[in-house]
Parts: C-alpha cells; sequence; structure tokens
C-alpha cells in the first residue's frame, strides 16, 4: 500500500523475486512507472480590494520615484544656494574693502579738486597775462609791418604826380594831353620822358567829364622832372582850380587830411610848415597828433591861443618844443 495523489491507494503483487520485473522474462529493467492522474486544485475567487491595493501601490512606487527626482534637485539646488552663499560672503568682504577704498579715494578727490581749482585759477590768470602781452605785442607787430608796407607803397609812388582838373577828352591820347597841359598852363617847353601816364577811376558820362573830369597820374622816367613839375605848378597854378599833387597810398592820403586844418591855421598864424608824407613839421617841430578832448568853450579857446604863440617868433633864450593840438 502506497499512498500517492489524491489519497488514491496502488497494490502491486507480481510474485516475483528480489531483482525481477514483469514484462519479458528474466529482464533486468524496471518496469515503466504508472501514468500519473493530474488533479486540479479547487477554484478560488480573488476580492476585488486586492486589484486595488496592487493600484495604490503602484501609484505610490511612482510617487516614490518622483520624490527621488525632487530630492536630487533639491540637494543640487541647496549645493548650488551653499555655492551662492559663499561667494555673497566673499562679496560682501570684496564690497566692504572696496567702499573703503573708494571712501579713501574720494578723500583724495577731494583734495585734487581743490588743488585743481587753485591751478585752475592760477592757469586763468596767467592766460589772462599771456594774452594781454600777445595782444600789445601783436598790435605792435602789425602796425609796425603796416608801416613797413605802407612805406614800401609811397616809394613806389615816389615818382608820380596827379593833376586834378585837367580837361578829358571822349576819346583822347593822355600823354599828349599832359604834354600839352604842362606846356600851355605850366609853361614848360622841356620834353619830359613818362613810364606810363593814365586817368584815375572808370569812365564817365560826356556831362560828368566836362564838369569833374577825372584826375591823371604821370609816372616820370626821372625824379628830377617829377619836382621840376611839382615846384612849377606850385606858383604856375596858384590861384586856378589845377592842381598838382604827390600820390600816396590812401592810409597816408587820409593822414595827410587831418593834418591839412592843422597846417593851415599853422600857416595863418605866421609859422612855418614842411608837410613830408604824413608828416607835419611846424617852425621845425614835429607836429604831434593827439585825439580830441571834450572841453569846455573856454578850455578851447584858451588851447587855440595856446597854439598859435607856438608861431609866434623866439628868441635864442626860450626852448623849442613839439607842437601838440587835440583835433579830430
Amino acid at each position: 500500500m502506497n499512498q500517492g495523489y489524491g489519497g488514491a491507494a496502488f497494490q502491486y503483487n507480481t510474485g516475483l523475486g528480489f531483482g525481477q520485473f514483469p514484462g519479458t522474462p528474466h529482464s533486468s529493467y524496471p518496469p515503466a512507472a504508472p501514468a500519473a492522474i493530474a488533479v486540479s486544485p479547487p477554484h478560488t475567487v480573488k476580492p476585488p480590494w486586492v486589484d486595488e491595493l496592487f493600484d495604490k501601490l503602484g501609484k505610490m512606487d511612482q510617487k516614490l520615484c518622483k520624490l527621488d527626482v525632487i530630492e536630487k534637485k533639491l540637494e543640487g539646488v541647496i549645493s548650488r544656494v551653499d555655492s551662492m552663499e559663499s561667494e555673497v560672503k566673499v562679496l560682501r568682504e570684496t564690497t566692504g574693502n572696496t567702499e573703503e577704498a573708494v571712501t579713501f579715494q574720494g578723500h583724495r578727490f577731494d583734495e585734487v579738486e581743490k588743488r585743481m581749482d587753485k591751478q585752475s585759477k592760477k592757469i586763468e590768470d596767467l592766460s589772462k597775462q599771456i594774452k594781454e602781452v600777445s595782444k600789445g605785442s601783436c598790435d605792435n607787430d602789425l602796425q609796425q609791418l603796416r608801416e613797413k608796407v605802407l612805406d614800401v607803397q609811397s616809394r613806389s609812388m615816389r615818382d608820380n604826380l596827379v593833376f586834378v582838373g585837367v580837361k578829358e577828352e571822349s576819346t583822347e591820347d593822355t600823354h599828349q594831353v599832359l604834354q600839352t597841359f604842362m606846356a600851355d598852363e605850366m609853361k614848360i617847353d622841356k620834353h619830359l620822358d613818362f613810364v606810363r601816364v593814365h586817368r584815375m577811376g572808370a569812365p564817365r558820362s560826356d556831362r560828368e567829364r566836362e564838369t569833374r573830369p577825372r584826375p591823371i597820374v604821370a609816372k616820370f622816367a626821372y625824379y628830377k622832372d617829377r619836382d621840376l613839375v611839382r615846384q612849377t605848378a606850385f606858383e604856375g597854378l596858384k590861384g586856378t582850380r589845377l592842381f598838382v599833387n604827390e600820390q600816396f597810398p590812401k592810409e597816408i592820403e587820409d593822414r595827410r587830411k587831418r593834418l591839412y586844418p592843422v597846417r593851415r591855421t599853422a600857416y595863418q598864424a605866421g609859422g612855418k610848415t614842411v608837410l613830408t608824407v604824413d608828416k607835419l613839421y611846424i617852425n621845425g617841430q614835429l607836429y604831434i597828433h593827439r585825439k580830441p578832448v571834450h572841453s569846455s568853450r573856454s578850455e578851447l579857446l584858451r588851447r587855440t591861443h595856446k597854439f598859435e604863440d607856438l608861431f609866434k617868433p623866439r628868441t635864442a633864450t626860450q626852448g623849442a618844443t613839439a607842437p601838440t593840438m587835440d583835433t579830430e
């Protein structure tokens, strides 16, 4: 009796001895085992809460995975925060040092600014002085240069004479007109050589030519001829409306015009006057022109009498002084 699956009992009674098996005679192989009979276990029903439990466990597992990810991220953030705190600490220390340096530099800057203000004031004062000196120097240099140019221009015109009042024709040979004028009006029979002879200014209408003929400018080939004509004109044209003058640059002419009233006054007072270029000599004294000063009538009369006293005959014991007069 053997107890098998499911409580089934099997009985073997072959009558064979030990080592003998049924099937073939005297066979030494054991007999095949009998086929087992499969018995299915009894059918059981799974409760519904089991599936719900497994779902909740799955969801919890997913959330735990997310929490792991969040934990890793938090660890990174904490690490970064720690690093930032270290950097902030370093920045605070650096900022503190910088503030101290800035404060120190601010004090230095204030000192430098005060020094700069002092230096700027000194530079401004020096600049004013330099400008004043430069202006005076430049004005002097410019005036000297202007005088040199005027002198050169005057020298280039020293051989020229200007004939004023000579009758003008629409078609004329100016050279021949001048020769005829000197022969008829000035009684000069000598042949004179000219470098150039021409009328001054633009041509005028017939009526203007009759009333205001243009002056003639003549450049003499020889200074002696020019001087002869000038001296002859002084006596030969006296009392006429014809004049022979020296030619000068406009600025020199303007200076001479300012001296004409003084020369006339000195001449009427009996003084000896000589006008050379733009310099007037009265009784051998150089006349010094001064700017007019507004004064009372009595002061002007006093100055006029004083000016006339300059032309009175002087004794040997009286000193000579340069005549001056306030004129415009």
